[in-house]
């Protein structure tokens, strides 16, 4: 029961994040907007696209965001080691960076001056992903998160109206 209201609660989150990110602009105007729009990293079929954006920073002061990723391992439990995962970029609000992937389980790291957040990414060939990395200050502090965008279209959108990040490594190929 307590894990049904915690995905409930998380769901409604991303959701009302999803309007939040899109200034509530609607469906039609994001399709209008990025008709001839072409995403930077063109989708492979041996390959998984991957794009993480930061699209919610409501923090006064300026924040950076250093992304990480090692390949998933059962055996890794809790907290792994910095040292462990690879450098792939950084990015501050309103930007993006991508990469491609072969198929598997990675763990994904984001850290800034307000935490670390890890989330678990399984991804398929030929697939499409796009991870949005809030920051968001609240009345008990400041939340660091990052999550899976589902909608295509939000992801689209928001790559055109945002600016590149700084890749440090493309990893694969």
């Amino acid at each position: 029961m307590r894990r049904a209201i915690v995905c409930f609660l998380m769901g409604f989150i991303c959701l009302s994040l999803v309007f939040i990110w899109t200034g509530c602009v609607s469906r039609t105007q994001m399709l209008k907007e990025t008709k001839n729009f072409v995403l930077p990293q063109p989708p492979r079929e041996d390959y998984a696209s991957v794009y993480i954006l930061c699209t919610k920073v409501n923090i006064w002061w300026p924040v950076t965001v250093e992304l990480y990723i090692k390949i998933f391992d059962e055996a890794d439990s809790g907290n792994i080691p910095l040292d462990k995962f690879t450098h792939l970029g950084t990015i501050e609000n309103k930007e993006y960076v991508y990469f491609y992937l072969a198929p598997g389980d990675y763990s994904i790291l984001s850290k800034s001056s307000q935490g670390i957040n890890q989330r678990k990414l399984s991804v398929k060939e030929g697939e499409m992903y796009f991870l949005g990395q809030d920051i968001v200050g609240t009345s008990l502090g400041v939340v660091n998160d990052l999550h899976l965008i589902d909608d295509t279209l939000v992801g689209k959108y928001t790559i055109k109206n945002d600016k590149l990040g700084k890749i440090a490594r493309k990893i694969f190929p």
